[in-house]
């Protein structure tokens, strides 16, 4: 998929945290799994979002090879509760340090994963 020169030189990881608290009709696992049921089935129309952002060697730009490969899906936990992790009303740099680094991703020859969603349980 081509690129303008815009998505060329604006190219960044958009990193969102959002916070839900328990319910005891859907435990953890449960709510993970569902999760990367809805995943799977919205790739389907969204196919861009499971290829990879590669760079094109014969012209030297970047661009989304639509290859299927799939998004990356993280299950991870925590023994914090959202009362510990303090006022979830402002963006908090200290929320960084509960998402999967996505700079691990390198724009290596199979390209850089376009979507990593991370479920902590």
């Amino acid at each position: 998929m081509f690129l303008s020169n815009i998505d060329q030189v604006l190219n960044f990881n958009v990193e969102t945290v959002h916070f839900f608290a328990s319910h005891e009709d859907f435990p953890p696992q449960t709510v993970a799994e569902k999760i990367k049921d809805a995943l799977e089935k919205i790739l389907v129309p969204y196919d861009f979002l499971a290829g990879r952002l590669k760079l094109n060697a014969r012209t030297g730009r970047l661009e989304v090879d639509c290859n299927g490969a799939g998004a990356g899906f993280v299950v991870a936990s925590s023994e914090c509760t959202l009362d510990e992790i303090g006022d979830l009303v402002y963006p908090n740099a200290a929320f960084a340090k509960l998402v999967v680094n996505s700079s691990d991703h390198s724009l290596e020859k199979d390209g850089k994963l376009l979507c990593i969603i991370q479920v902590r349980v």
